[in-house]
């Protein structure tokens, strides 16, 4: 604590460069905690999703839509329970049996 009174004077010396070095590092710590809520939303959604969900899309893209015709045709594959459209994004949500694939 010999030194405080001359750190002190030399950190409001340049008021400028204090207030940028406490800005960017203030820009800094947000960042690092958003990214990291990010991170966690991003991975709670598989952890809330079972593995007896499958989401199906379009070949051509998330715009294009998959055709509601084809709805009876999937609830006809073995092991399918349950079909759910998503207009959001023009998908569709099957539930699968946890047996699926098996004869």
């Amino acid at each position: 604590m010999k030194y405080a009174k001359l750190i002190f004077a030399n950190l409001f010396r340049k008021k400028v460069r204090l207030i940028l070095t406490i800005g960017s590092f203030a820009v800094a710590l947000f960042l690092f905690t958003f990214l990291a809520v990010v991170k966690g939303a991003f991975s709670r959604g598989t952890e809330l999703a079972g593995a007896d969900r499958l989401v199906v899309i379009n070949r051509a893209g998330l715009i294009n839509t998959i055709p509601l015709a084809y709805r009876d045709q999937i609830l006809r594959i073995q092991g399918v329970k349950a079909v759910a459209h998503n207009k959001a994004v023009s998908r569709y949500l099957l539930l699968l049996t946890k047996h699926y694939g098996k004869s």
